[in-house]
This record gives structure tokens, sequence and C-alpha cells, in this order.
């Protein structure tokens, strides 16, 4: 039961309702005006294709992935990552190096879980969400 509501389906749409919500701007004129600096930001981006991606650069960063988080959109983790073939990593820093040279990143790498925190010992309000 989460604020009186014991249907799932009635749930799900309070839930839907609260992060619709919460995902709006907060003033019209401010949303405005951030958007023109982002349009005008990334109208004017110019990639840096001199960057080098190597298999030591990529070895760097998945030394550095925290385990115990939780895996991602793709059912991966960190864990996955630090312990796969080191051929991982070439492959890796050949992908990465293909993104930078064609400036075209996968859809699916910006695809993402929300997972809402609540605090207190039971669930049975919305007013505790994070």
């Amino acid at each position: 039961m989460t604020d009186g509501l014991t249907d799932n389906a009635d749930i799900a749409n309070r839930f839907a309702s609260i992060f619709k919500n919460a995902c709006v701007p907060n003033s019209e004129s401010r949303h405005n005006k951030l958007f023109s600096e982002f349009l005008s930001a990334f109208n004017n981006y110019h990639c840096n294709t001199e960057l080098d991606v190597n298999v030591a650069v990529v070895n760097a960063c998945v030394s550095k992935l925290k385990c115990g988080k939780a895996a991602g959109y793709d059912g991966l983790s960190a864990e996955h990552v630090i312990n796969a073939h080191p051929l991982l990593s070439v492959l890796l820093s050949l992908l990465f190096r293909m993104i930078l040279q064609q400036g075209i990143v996968p859809t699916a790498f910006g695809k993402g879980i929300v997972i809402p925190l609540v605090t207190g010992l039971t669930a049975t309000t919305t007013e505790r969400l994070h």
C-alpha cells in the first residue's frame, strides 16, 4: 500500500505522476535561458579527435571503477568489466576512438535506470522519495 493505494496500476500511476512533475522546469524564463545557452554551446562544439584513447587509458579507467554498484541498463556492472578478458580493453579503446572520430555516440549509451530511494522504515507514502 502506498499513499492509501493498493492497486498496482494506481501505485504505478502515482509514481509516474510524481516523477513527471519532478522533471519540469521550475521557471519558464530560466528554462529558456539555459536551453539557449545549451544550444549555443552545442552548436559551437568541436570534438577533439586528437585525444589518444589507447589500451593504457582504458585500463587506467577500468582500474578506477568501484565494485558493488548496481548494474546499468544493459545489465553490466563494474565487476563484469574488471574481470573481463584483457581483449575487452583493446576493443573498448577501438570503440571509443571510433566514437571520437565519427562524432556519433550509440543511442543505447544514453539509456539508464532511475531507482527512487525511500527514506524511513516503510515505503507506504511517496513523501519520502528522493
